[in-house]
């Protein structure tokens, strides 16, 4: 099912929500790293995430949508988080819904995945290794792979959108930059090992002095060459602080873009394992709007 591909590229999002604040004091650049990448989350949270993927070309924007719940679990639990997706935008998909309970990696459990299905109205638990051949509709622009090849547009894929250990890499602090009256560390990170599903030689990031928050990242190719600028944009809410806006640039491509954007943003509501009940795929994010 590509609503399952939809949603496995969706989960990546969720790893970047939140980030703790934090001062660097003396560090080495490995230390800043690391403490730039902690993650606090608060315990559940309940947002809009939308998607534009821009071609360059006038009229070219892709625009996609959708409602997420998010509960994490303590340490120890079966699953260390649920979430639920809600698709908003195309209207087409409006009703769509995605359910996943993700599980530790220390527990016995198995992921449990499930989808409503607009076509039949029905609930269909997914399995780890089916689904991602079949497909509906007939390409009138309204179909499933329409939805998919939406996000094949994306710049942004999990070696940009999850939040990498610190010890996988080499870390240099190249120097210290002010820009607008913001002062960053610039570090620059080299893989340790090279893997295949690390693309990149090398990664400079751009980290502020004040809060440790990872403001924008340059990604190199092997070749050494500038492929992928990511710039992200921050809030603070409650004791956590939170991207608002993701963007990814193509270097080679001027005018390729992604954009992530994140809003009506409420952590800590008290979500419970009820929200992420498998009825709640047919109820809709109606009850979880303003």
């Amino acid at each position: 099912m590509t609503l399952r591909l939809t949603a496995r590229l969706l989960l990546l999002f969720t790893t970047l929500t939140m980030a703790a604040s934090g001062q660097a004091g003396d560090l080495s650049a490995e230390q800043i790293m690391q403490q730039s990448n902690t993650l606090y989350r608060g315990d559940d949270s309940i947002s809009t995430i939308a998607f534009t993927f821009s071609d360059g070309h006038r009229g070219g924007d892709r625009k996609m949508a959708f409602t997420m719940l998010w509960k994490q679990y303590k340490k120890g639990s079966d699953f260390k988080e649920k979430v639920l997706f809600f698709q908003e935008i195309p209207a087409a998909f409006k009703g769509a819904a995605y359910l996943g309970w993700l599980a530790n990696s220390a527990s016995q459990q198995k992921n449990q995945e499930w989808i409503y299905m607009l076509e039949t109205r029905t609930i269909r638990k997914l399995n780890r290794n089916a689904g991602h051949h079949h497909h509906h509709g007939g390409g009138d622009g309204n179909s499933e792979d329409d939805n998919k090849d939406a996000f094949s547009k994306s710049l942004l894929h999990r070696p940009n959108l999850t939040i990498r250990s610190a010890s996988l890499d080499q870390h240099t602090l190249l120097r210290k930059e002010t820009n607008n009256g913001q002062s960053f560390y610039v570090i620059e990170s080299t893989p340790k090992n090279d893997t295949k599903e690390y693309p990149y030689a090398k990664v400079i990031h751009w980290i502020s002095v004040d809060n440790l928050l990872n403001t924008r990242a340059d990604y190199y190719n092997p070749e050494n060459e500038l492929q992928l600028r990511v710039t992200r944009q921050w809030k603070k809410i409650k004791d956590a602080w939170v991207w608002t806006k993701v963007t990814g640039e193509s270097i080679a491509h001027p005018g390729h873009k992604t954009v992530i954007e994140l809003s009506d943003i409420r952590i800590n509501s008290g979500l419970t394992d009820r929200d992420f009940s498998k009825r709640m795929l047919r109820n809709g994010a109606s009850r979880y709007k303003h």
